[in-house]
């Protein structure tokens, strides 16, 4: 039977080098859970209520074209004194299935990185979170091409040398960077990434009945509110047909609404096809196909999720390739970690009698992972290369002094970022909006 615990490979120095510092600042979930929370569906579902998202960032919206002459938004959350630090990792967010740049778990995470002085880049799936759809091609689970043209243009025209990018995805966001990462291989844009509450095997989504009955049916329910009988409700049925839009219409859960927008409107054979093509590492007749995980890569899961089953992410049985132990030890993903807890729920994990934030996830493990990351990196590198260019270019420049209201007054570097992020100039807003 699997235990929760941290999984990694021994013999990856890389990710040795991690761990080592990672640990120490760490502690185990079930010493820092909130105690009456007792259930999955409580660590779940609560902290949309307890939690705090009082000060929230100001993002700044630039739009990327795609390789198919659609549109996706980026929105850019600065440090609070409106500047840019080149030097500070560089964090790319991929929200959930019914987010954006206004959920209140991207909004904590965004929030405590700009004050530690990075620059936040939250990419709203095509479509979702009310941005416009010029196409017929919607956002859908298996796509991956938008997340690498969103981390390219970061990696090519606005990283640094030395600079760190990291992935962090949420949910259906954590599905969409798993299959990222792995399908790209030694093309990934990213240098190290973090999926929460996502999965590796989709396919065993089918087979969770509790999250269809309960949690999914409130969550198809707002997919049919906000976009798939509203904005796209005229290009499905269109696409669809009558009979396969009314089938759509009585769909209970989300695997009966994939059945259609994702299945039957992109094409592909039936759920298992659809399924096996969203997933990172396939299980199928005690076989396995696995992409290539190039960077580390941090699978953080609870065994209590009300939503996305664990078995996606890890199994009982010692002879299964999902298996964490058999999972960190294949070569193909020796930079896999995986770190299981007994509770924690669906993007939850509260901390402490009295949670009012998305800490453990956020902070201990999203950033904990990252900056370790940078941290050994720094022990292999002693003395970094341009650092007295760029504190010779800082001084030159009008940063404005960082309070406790954001500033919307943007620096020279800010706006140089904001540019290089747009491919181009027309594609440009600089309207400042609260997320």
């Amino acid at each position: 039977t699997v235990k929760p615990g941290l999984y990694y490979n021994a013999d990856n120095s890389v990710v040795n080098g991690i761990i080592d510092i990672w640990k120490k600042n760490l502690p185990d979930y079930a010493q820092v859970a909130t105690p009456w929370q007792w259930t999955g569906d409580a660590r779940t579902g609560m902290p949309y209520t307890l939690n705090h998202v009082d000060r929230v960032p100001i993002f700044h919206r630039v739009w990327l074209p795609t390789v198919d002459n659609e549109f996706v938004a980026l929105d850019i959350a600065f440090p609070s004194d409106g500047g840019h630090n080149w030097q500070n990792p560089l964090y790319l967010v991929f929200h959930g299935l019914n987010g954006g740049s206004k959920e209140g778990y991207v909004i904590d995470f965004c929030r405590e990185r700009t004050k530690e002085g990075s620059t936040c880049v939250v990419m709203i799936a095509r479509g979702l979170s009310n941005t416009p759809l010029q196409g017929w091609t919607f956002f859908h689970g298996v796509r991956t091409d938008d997340a690498h043209s969103a981390a390219s243009i970061l990696r090519d025209r606005v990283k640094q040398p030395d600079q760190v990018i990291a992935g962090v995805g949420y949910s259906l966001g954590a599905i969409v960077l798993n299959h990222y990462v792995s399908s790209y291989g030694d093309q990934v844009a990213l240098d190290i990434s973090v999926s929460i509450s996502g999965a590796l095997d989709c396919n065993y989504q089918q087979l969770y009945i509790r999250s269809q009955r309960i949690w999914q049916s409130m969550i198809v329910a707002h997919m049919k509110d906000q976009y798939l009988f509203t904005k796209w409700g005229d290009r499905i049925y269109r696409q669809l047909g009558q009979r396969s839009y009314q089938q759509l219409m009585r769909a209970k859960h989300i695997v009966d609404a994939d059945a259609y927008t994702g299945v039957l409107y992109n094409g592909y054979e039936d759920l298992q096809d659809f399924y096996s093509q969203m997933s990172s590492v396939l299980v199928a007749n005690g076989t396995k196909q696995s992409g290539y995980f190039s960077i580390p890569h941090l699978i953080l899961q609870s065994f209590d999720d009300p939503i996305s089953s664990w078995r996606t992410n890890a199994a009982n049985e010692p002879s299964s390739p999902l298996y964490p132990r058999n999972l960190v030890n294949r070569e193909e993903s020796s930079n896999l970690v995986v770190l299981l807890t007994e509770t924690g729920g669906h993007v939850g994990w509260p901390m402490g009698w009295f949670p009012h934030s998305w800490n453990y996830m956020n902070n201990l493990v999203a950033a904990g992972f990252v900056s370790a990351y940078v941290a050994s990196q720094d022990k292999r590198t002693e003395s970094r290369s341009g650092e007295n260019e760029q504190e010779e270019f800082m001084e030159h420049t009008d940063v404005s002094v960082g309070s406790d209201q954001e500033c919307a007054t943007l620096t020279l570097e800010a706006q140089e970022f904001l540019t290089l992020a747009s491919l181009e100039k027309g594609y440009l807003n600089l309207k400042i909006y609260n997320a």
